[in-house]
Formats: structure tokens, sequence, C-alpha cells
């Protein structure tokens, strides 16, 4: 494992407003004066640090990425946690898997904030992933993946969402549940640092209550707030629908918690998990998804929905005990980079995330991809693939995975009153980053 120091710094101007914009907050925040209500500037600020120049992406295994993960270490320092990495840190440091990376430092970013009355003792994590992509194709110094929506937004998110809940818990007497919060590395190349830290918990396995991803929440349209895994524990969906409801949010809900992202990992362990996102874009890991195009105020209604959701989980007095969803297991992810030998089918639509018996609604379509060449488009209702019936997105997700890169297929889509038969031919999902 070749482990980089947690004080190697990386240059820039940018970063040194970050540092005086973080040092700022801390003092704010031990003066007491950190308002109850998100702080916008705050979470843009967050969001813009983490896709400068000087992270290059935050690629997994590179000096820059452990350099982001110091900066996440400062904001939960700021806002008051108390860490809660091995040794009393800050981290957990771990060695990647996999390919070119094999061996590679990792570093899980954890902070805690401690329960009270009865239910001390009893945790709830919140977790967002860090990381990104790291540099384009080329070579090129300047050409790297910002990643905003994915994951600076979550990111940021979890830091405010850090500073409200230590701001308001002095003034509730309930009992509560503590919380965990996580950032996570590792996600973009198979959940390597949420399975760690799955594996190796700061606290006993049977005290983790939920969890909670906060994974592209940078482009809220609408008031549309998509919430995956309602079914992974009866309290679940109430809770989630009264925060919904609180914050006048549009919420999409669906039991299940679909095969990607962090939360997958809780899940793989049997640990009820939910998993928020404000839903598909066309610059998803493209070198578009810039900062400029997150949303401060839609960062800041996620961040109060965020906030309520967690204060009722804390002191929800039932159990909150892992049920199984209908339907096969998450997906345990693939680890390390894309391999000749290791190449998915890609179709290359983004799919509208709420649950149906009616099919998979198309919510867009990614440029150049089989699905653009066949002629999808935005708003069509996928209802068979490969011969097999699409009523939901889990269908969907099966008939793709039994296919190769390369291989032919016959889609099925209603459009408005239309009913139409495409042909695909379906491509390798490591071609879909430019």
């Amino acid at each position: 494992m070749r482990v980089l120091s947690s004080r190697r710094r990386v240059r820039g101007g940018w970063l040194a407003g970050v540092v005086i914009w973080v040092l700022a907050s801390g003092v704010a925040a031990a003066a007491g004066n950190r308002p109850a209500c998100p702080d916008t500037a705050a979470l843009i600020a967050r969001v813009r640090a983490l896709c400068s120049p000087d992270f290059k992406g935050r690629g997994n295994g590179t000096p820059e990425a452990l350099a982001a993960a110091e900066s996440v270490t400062a904001w939960f320092a700021a806002a008051g946690l108390e860490a809660a990495g091995d040794a009393g840190g800050w981290h957990q440091d771990f060695a990647l898997k996999g390919s070119e990376m094999e061996g590679l430092a990792a570093r899980n970013v954890c902070g805690r904030l401690p329960g009270r009355g009865r239910l001390t003792g009893r945790w709830l994590v919140v977790g967002a992933h860090y990381d990104h992509l790291g540099a384009a194709a080329g070579g090129l110094p300047d050409a790297y993946h910002p990643g905003a929506d994915d994951n600076a937004s979550g990111v940021a998110v979890l830091c405010e969402l850090a500073h409200m809940l230590r701001g308001e818990g002095a003034a509730d007497p309930r009992p509560a549940r503590g919380v965990v919060f996580v950032a996570f590395a590792g996600e973009e190349i198979g959940l390597q640092g949420s399975r760690w830290f799955v594996e190796h918990l700061p606290m006993a396995r049977d005290s983790v209550d939920a969890m909670i991803n906060l994974d592209s929440v940078g482009r809220l349209r609408e008031g549309r707030l998509y919430v995956a895994g309602v079914g992974s524990a009866e309290a679940l969906r109430e809770l989630v629908e009264g925060a919904g409801v609180a914050n006048d949010l549009r919420l999409e809900i669906s039991r299940g918690g679909w095969d990607a992202g962090d939360h997958v990992s809780f899940l793989n362990a049997r640990m009820p998990a939910l998993f928020l996102m404000t839903g598909p874009h066309a610059q998803y890991h493209t070198r578009a998804d810039d900062w400029r195009l997150v949303s401060s105020e839609g960062l800041a209604r996620v961040a109060r929905l965020a906030r309520d959701l967690v204060a009722s989980l804390r002191t929800h007095e039932g159990s909150l005990v892992y049920t199984d969803v209908e339907g096969p297991p998450p997906a345990r992810p693939r680890v390390g980079a894309p391999s000749a030998e290791d190449r998915r089918a890609w179709f290359g639509i983004m799919p509208d995330f709420v649950e149906s018996a009616e099919g998979v609604r198309v919510a867009g379509v990614l440029p150049d991809s089989p699905a653009a060449q066949a002629g999808l488009a935005p708003g069509d209702v996928i209802v068979a693939f490969d011969g097999r019936g699409v009523g939901n997105l889990q269908d969907y997700t099966l008939a793709l995975r039994a296919r190769a890169p390369g291989d032919e297929v016959v889609v099925e889509l209603q459009r408005g009153a239309q009913l139409l038969r495409l042909t695909v031919v379906l491509a390798a999902r490591a071609e879909k980053r430019p």
C-alpha cells in the first residue's frame, strides 16, 4: 500500500480562499452563531471547491483525492463533529483493489455527533462519496471531470447537515441516536470505501439502525427528489413522507434501493438504507458536470429535508429492523477500473427512477449512445427489452445485464399513443465516458 501523508497540500489560489472560508465557518460555529437554516453560500462554496482544478476530478488513488479528503476533514471539524476514524483520528485509510489501482491509498473521512438519553449507543450513518473520475482522456493538464453533481453536491449537503444538527441538538431534550457522517472514497470503482466502512465499523455492527446516502443531489427541478430504499425498514416510508410534506418537496419514492451507490454496501449487510438523488441529466459522468449547473437553493432544500429526516430517525422510538425488499438483492459491484475482460453492455438512457408497473420511462438520452443512435427520446416508456417484458427499473436492469457489448436487441416502447419497436446495437459500458 502506497500511503500519502494527510499533511500534503495541493497548491492553488482557490484553496487559499477555501481555507479562509473554513476557518471563518469554524469560528462562527464555535461562537454559536450558526443559523438553523442551511447556508446557501457555504453549500455552493463547497461544491465549487471540490470542483477546483486543484483537485483534478478527485480520481481514486491520486494525491488530489487525498487532498480533497483533507478539505472534507477541515469541514467536519469546523462543523463541531468528533473524530470517528481509526485510532481516534478522522480517517479510515485502506488500499484500493483492482487492475492498475491495486494497492494505491484511499481514505474515508469520518466524524460523529453523539447520541443522548436512552438511545445513546444507537447510530445512524449519513454518507456521501467525494471521489470522482479524475483526469479526462488525452492527458491535457486542465482536462478533468469536475463531478459537481456527482458528488460534490452530496458532500456539500453532508457537511451542512453536520452544522445544522450540531447547532440544534442542545435545544432538544429527547433521547436521540448518534450520527456518524462519512465521506467515502472509492465509490466510482466498486463502492470500495463504503464496503470498507461496513467491514470496519467504528461502532458495534448491531448498533447501526439506518443509513442515508446523499448522491447527486445538486439538480433539484420542480421540487422533485428521488428517495429509494423505503422498503428496507417498515418505519422509513412514513418518516420520509413526513419530511417531504414539511419541506414542500415532490418526493418520488421507491421501495427498492437499486444497485448503484454506497447505500448498496449497507443493504448487502442487511442494514436499512435510503438513497437520495435529484435525478438524471445529460452531464452525468462527463466534463460538463460543472458547479455552475448546481442549484444553491436546491441544495438548501435538500439539506432541510435531510435535516428533518435525520432528526426524525434519531428520535424514532420504534425499531428500525432490516426488511427484505421483493426481488433479487442489490448486486455486489465490480471492483476496480474497467478492463477488456470485464466490459458490461451500455444502452445510454437516463431512466426515471420512479417505480411503475407499466414500464420504465426515459428521463434522458445520452448523446452518441446506442439509445440515441436508435432514436429513443425523453418521455418514451420502455415496455420490453430483448423480448423480455419490462414492468419496472429492476426488469430493465436485469435484461440489460444479460446482454453483452455488440449485441443487437429489439426494444419495444410506448411513445404517446404509438407502440414502437427499435433495434439497438449495445456498446461497451466503459465507452460512455468522454
